[in-house]
């Protein structure tokens, strides 16, 4: 399960993401793909016959943003944190197997299902962030909690 995410580069990296449903899909493909170590062998993709390899992610719908400072006199960072108390959970559930029909072989990750267990707890409109370069972001602040897309 994901705690937070900040980016390391610039402060203002999610002024610009415009399409939450891909950003949380690359989160969440990056996590999976740090799986794929962990368990080969894996099954052919083209037998579906065979025992295969699940991997399931379980994710929260809610977040806030958050703008906070990791060290006294360092910069803020702004970064997506996970809302507490939240019993509603989305679970992506994938088919990891190795793809024999292309060259080299690729280790695949096939979305089984996707399953929302209750609706968000929490808005689903993403809060405004402050403009770049705002004098906001040398304080420390929070957004309201907001829903992101379930599945992927």
């Amino acid at each position: 399960m994901v705690d937070y995410v900040y980016p390391t580069y610039s402060l203002y990296c999610f002024l610009f993401i415009r399409d939450w449903r891909g950003f949380n899909s690359w989160v969440h493909s990056t996590i999976l793909n740090s799986s794929i170590v962990c368990n080969p062998p894996y099954p052919p993709c083209d037998d579906t016959t065979q025992i295969h390899y699940e991997v399931i992610l379980r994710k929260v719908q809610c977040w806030y943003f958050e703008n906070w400072q990791p060290y006294v006199g360092d910069d803020f960072v702004t970064r997506l944190v996970k809302c507490d108390n939240q019993s509603n959970i989305c679970q992506d559930t994938y088919r990891v197997c190795i793809d024999y029909s292309v060259s080299p072989p690729e280790i695949r990750r096939i979305l089984i299902s996707s399953i929302l267990t209750g609706p968000p707890e929490c808005q689903t409109e993403v809060p405004e962030l402050p403009p770049e370069n705002d004098p906001r972001y040398s304080i420390y602040w929070i957004t309201t909690c907001f829903a992101t897309p379930c599945g992927n």
